[in-house]
């Protein structure tokens, strides 16, 4: 099982399969007495058990959930009142260390230095097509992945792809200038977006109306930082530009607009182990405490339950 979230795809998914394979080869051992795992590449040489078979059974436990230690179903409760009791408090004080990383988290992406670089490294980002080249330079500047991404593709959304957002319009104008010709185009670039008829959001605008003019784009990644920092706050004017800049910042695909509870979307590797710990104790707990109350071992049907196994299930 794949308890420290690798971020690469391939082997995600290769790790997903050898979890299947697991739970395929100790149901067939428990129920059948065979092993059947080598029906995952051919036919059983010996006894009547098809590859059909084996991807059969495969597809039902790919199309189910198998639900985390803490979310199985109370099936009783403990005979000791006190020591269920400490049980709750200690699962209570381990909820707590929990949120208190994630919020730690949900906060370190949000201050303005991060926003900054992230909103720079989005620019940056949209000239690498690989996305591992894209990790890894991520990781080389000491930024989580999964947010870097998210800001990728937020960028790409509302300012690179097709006609731009009025918020971006900005972004899009000074990120076709070279690097190397910034300093010496962006002036025109800013006459132009300064105007009103540009038809760049009132935000920005305005900024850019009161900043010096950008000397690399850089500047224009602190200057978005600062717009979008202001709207985390809540101190933004009760206005039509600024509902604007919320609607992108505060929907899908931002990271912004993750909640403080689903920060472990950004986890990295190593925040994974720090989780991992936590989640041990809590498995510790249920399964010594004295109070912790008896608990069913289920696998449900998930949501994208195919034709196939749902078929299976009924036979």
């Amino acid at each position: 099982y794949d308890d420290v979230g690798n971020q690469d795809i391939v082997a995600q998914k290769n790790i997903r399969a050898a979890t299947l394979d697991d739970m395929i080869t100790a149901t067939s051992g428990a129920f059948l007495g065979l092993t059947i795992n080598c029906a995952r590449c051919h036919n059983h040489k010996f006894d009547p058990i098809p590859s059909k078979d084996y991807y059969a059974m495969y597809s039902i436990f790919n199309s189910s959930e198998q639900p985390e230690q803490t979310a199985l179903p109370v099936i009783g409760k403990a005979s000791d009142e006190a020591a269920f009791k400490d049980y709750e408090a200690k699962v209570a004080e381990i909820a707590k260390k929990e949120m208190e990383f994630k919020t730690e988290v949900y906060h370190e992406i949000r201050t303005p230095d991060r926003v900054s670089q992230y909103l720079a490294f989005a620019q940056e980002a949209a000239g690498i097509k690989d996305r591992t080249a894209m990790r890894g330079r991520a990781g080389q500047l000491k930024l989580r992945d999964t947010v870097a991404d998210k800001w990728g593709d937020f960028v790409q959304r509302h300012a690179l792809k097709g006609k731009p957002h009025p918020v971006m319009i900005a972004w899009k104008e000074f990120s076709a200038i070279p690097a190397a010709e910034f300093a010496a185009k962006a002036p025109v670039v800013l006459a132009s977006l300064t105007k009103p008829e540009s038809g760049l959001n009132a935000v920005p605008r305005n900024e850019l109306a009161k900043r010096p003019a950008p000397k690399s784009f850089e500047d224009i990644a602190k200057m978005y930082a600062d717009i979008f920092l202001t709207c985390l706050d809540g101190k933004e004017p009760d206005n039509a530009d600024w509902k604007q800049v919320r609607e992108i910042l505060m929907s899908d695909p931002s990271p912004m607009a993750v909640p403080v509870e689903q920060a472990n979307l950004f986890f990295t590797r190593k925040d994974r182990e720090t989780v991992v710990r936590l989640e041990n104790e809590r498995s510790k707990l249920d399964s010594t405490h004295p109070g912790a109350p008896p608990r069913a071992m289920v696998l449900l049907k998930g949501q994208n339950c195919s034709v196939l196994s749902a078929n299976y299930f009924a036979q």
